[in-house]
């Protein structure tokens, strides 16, 4: 009698260690993931923040580097225009080729474009590839023909293409109503990439295994990333991504599956600066970096409490 109750003592001792040590481990699973979870969401956060503010200032930046540009192009049409009215004895019309390409090297513009009262195209030069008319088109001809009639006012802007170039354009009017004068000035995409090589820079110099990656993007174009392949791509074209985009609440980082493999997720957020989104993500296996040591620590010490404790225990009963 004494042996069978000593044997259900014993099973329920056992069964009783076995609950508790479950318990302790989903419990020690939970704190500890959640301090991985946080802790990647305090890295990222700061991580997009930096870029936040470094964006701003490149867009501040690039801001001012505009004005000047358009300031200079507007400059060298108002120079043109005079030297057209002034040193040029000859009918505008009847200026041949030579003499516009001349212009527009000594003012340093890749383009010269005349046109009448109805902004047809009568005279053109171009150096830059794109073409006069491929260029107006990219105008609002309305606000450009306004000049016509109001000589002290210029049409000045910057026209975007969709590989980060630019066209900086402005136009004048000339005397008499004898037309508008437009010119302008190309930058390549080349160009604008080195310009922006700051954040390029900073970008490329934090790794994707440590830090995450760092994805920066104008509208759902990625421009820069320190993971090379998605450069160029749009943000639909990554499942990642296009979940962070859809689902994203700013400073709080949310779970994404990968659904081309399921075995994946990813942590990520996104924020936005003046003119990029910023999107930072990582893999899991970066995120519970402490998580399954910090659960085999405690499930060590607690097997090596429960060995003592079943020691003193056999020890006081052999004892007794």
């Amino acid at each position: 009698m004494m042996n069978n109750k000593r044997t259900i003592s014993w099973k329920y001792i056992v069964s009783l260690e076995i609950i508790v040590g479950l318990l302790i481990l989903i419990i020690t699973f939970a704190i500890a993931s959640n301090i991985d979870m946080k802790n990647a969401e305090k890295s990222l956060l700061t991580t997009v923040e930096y870029m936040k503010e470094q964006c701003n200032d490149s867009g501040l930046r690039d801001l001012a580097s505009e004005a000047k540009s358009l300031l200079r192009v507007t400059e060298s049409v108002e120079q043109i225009r005079w030297r057209l009215e002034h040193e040029e004895a000859q009918d505008i019309d009847s200026i041949n080729s030579s003499v516009w390409e001349a212009l527009a090297k000594d003012t340093y513009l890749d383009g010269i474009l005349l046109l009448d009262e109805k902004g047809d195209i009568l005279a053109e030069y171009d150096s830059s590839g794109l073409g006069c008319t491929k260029v107006l088109n990219m105008t609002d001809k309305s606000s450009l023909l306004d000049t016509l009639s109001f000589r002290e006012k210029s049409y000045a802007i910057r026209i975007k293409l969709e590989d980060e170039s630019h066209i900086d354009l402005a136009a004048l009017g000339l005397s008499g109503n004898e037309g508008v004068l437009v010119g302008y000035y190309y930058t390549s995409a080349s160009y604008v990439q080195i310009i922006n090589n700051a954040i390029r820079a900073i970008v490329s110099g934090l790794d994707p295994e440590i830090n995450g990656v760092i994805v920066i993007s104008q509208g759902n174009q990625i421009v820069i990333s320190n993971d090379r392949t998605l450069e160029g791509t749009m943000i639909e074209d990554t499942l990642i991504l296009k979940e962070i985009m859809e689902r994203g609440t700013g400073s709080k980082m949310i779970h994404t599956r990968n659904k081309a493999n399921p075995l994946r997720h990813h942590f990520g957020l996104m924020d936005k600066s003046k003119d990029y989104y910023i999107y930072a993500y990582m893999d899991e296996r970066k995120v519970f970096t402490s998580t399954f040591t910090n659960v085999l620590y405690v499930l060590f010490a607690y097997l090596l409490l429960v060995i003592t404790i079943h020691m003193l225990l056999w020890r006081t009963e052999k004892i007794y």
